[in-house]
């Protein structure tokens, strides 16, 4: 993504920070779904939803949000839907 990694990363680059952070958490829950470690994929989307309902994240963070809740929501609903059926 040629994005730099320092102090500054996730300031300058949030939009990029939050697509890659989505991306990968979309790979290590689908990991954990495969391994049928339900406990872990439970406990990560829990977090998950923590972070974004974070009230500390500065107002710069907001219209981010607002752009990437339909994304958010459908990972939630894609993962938490196996863990109904366990």
């Amino acid at each position: 993504m040629n994005v730099p990694i320092n102090r500054q990363t996730i300031i300058k680059f949030y939009p990029q920070v939050y697509e890659a952070h989505f991306t990968a958490l979309d790979y290590e829950l689908t990991h954990a779904l495969n391994k049928k470690d339900y406990k872990w994929l439970k406990r990560r989307l829990k977090n998950f939803q923590l972070q974004l309902d974070d009230p500390y994240l500065p107002p710069e963070f907001d219209y981010l949000k607002r752009k990437l809740a339909h994304r958010c929501e459908s990972m939630i609903e894609k993962f938490s839907r196996f863990l109904s059926y366990t």
